[in-house]
């Protein structure tokens, strides 16, 4: 398998970066402590049931609880789609064209297919309610820029849908005068949307990140209790290269700052049909924002 037409290990990225007289290297004796991480987002993914289902467009409220697909599910199999999509020595470039072919018809979580409309389901980044005008401003923000890929040509931006920790553990290290600290190791696996169209909607820069805007008009009393339920989905196409991996050393162990961090992103791209703000326990759809209305 050609690992490194899969991952790119993206180079000069490096958060925290730190001069040579920082820099701390790990000792070659030590105890390690293994630890199982198990914060609140991973544990909403255990507990969450998601839906394996196509989404309807022209569906108006949702049914209760409603989640969406589980993203990460689905970059499972559509890593395995691009691993068993290279070609081997054996076959020609013809025989791999069809084998391909046929590999893009199969489903890939449920009755899901490369072809279906997919529903995703994010917390807002961001709410607040005007009493005066009775509307409650919603702001859903990418997390992640500057996507340089070796699968992928392009810079784009992701919506993180969620990022959790594992393999933590501590290991003694000592930079070059001799200073000792013990460092905190771990790994944040990190799963994200890439949104290859989201300039066709109405959205706004802050930070060099885009922002989608939502109002609602409602009563203070109801948006007080929507505020705690609040929910945005976005409805998908699945678009190639379908799936792209990043690792990154997202922090080096320094003197002041002993945290040796590896994330590991997963980047399932898509074309956005529509985003939707809802209450995840009613169901209840209060704004859609479409291509048409951005326009």
């Amino acid at each position: 398998m050609q690992t490194t037409a899969i991952i790119s290990i993206v180079a000069g990225m490096l958060i925290g970066c730190t001069t040579s007289t920082e820099k701390i290297d790990r000792q070659s004796s030590g105890t390690t402590r293994a630890t199982s991480a198990d914060p609140s987002s991973r544990r909403e993914l255990k507990n969450t049931v998601y839906s394996t289902q196509p989404f309807a467009v022209k569906t108006g409220n949702l049914p209760s609880r409603y989640w969406g697909v589980n993203l990460e599910q689905l970059s499972r199999p559509l890593l395995d789609l691009q691993v068993k999509s290279f070609k081997n020595e054996f076959e020609t470039t013809e025989q791999q064209r069809e084998r391909v072919r046929q590999l893009k018809s199969n489903v890939l979580l449920g009755p899901l297919t490369l072809h279906s409309v997919y529903a995703f389901s994010f917390e807002p980044d961001f709410s607040e309610y005007d009493a005066d005008r009775q509307v409650l401003k919603v702001i859903f923000s990418t997390n992640y820029c500057c996507l340089y890929l070796h699968d992928y040509v392009g810079s784009d931006e992701a919506f993180r849908w969620t990022a959790y920790v594992t393999n933590e553990n501590r290991y003694p290290a000592k930079n070059a005068f001799g200073v000792e600290r013990t460092v905190d190791s771990h790994n944040v696996n990190w799963y994200g949307l890439v949104v290859q169209n989201l300039r066709d909607f109405r959205v706004q820069k802050r930070n060099g990140f885009s922002q989608l805007t939502f109002k609602i008009h409602i009563a203070p009393i109801e948006a007080k209790a929507l505020k705690m339920n609040l929910r945005i989905l976005l409805l998908c196409e699945l678009h190639t290269p379908f799936l792209s991996l990043q690792q990154l050393k997202t922090s080096a162990p320094t003197i002041k700052n002993p945290v040796d961090e590896t994330t590991d992103y997963s980047f399932v791209h898509v074309r956005l049909l529509q985003a939707r703000t809802y209450d995840v326990n009613s169901g209840i759809v209060y704004s859609t924002l479409s291509r048409e209305s951005a326009q």
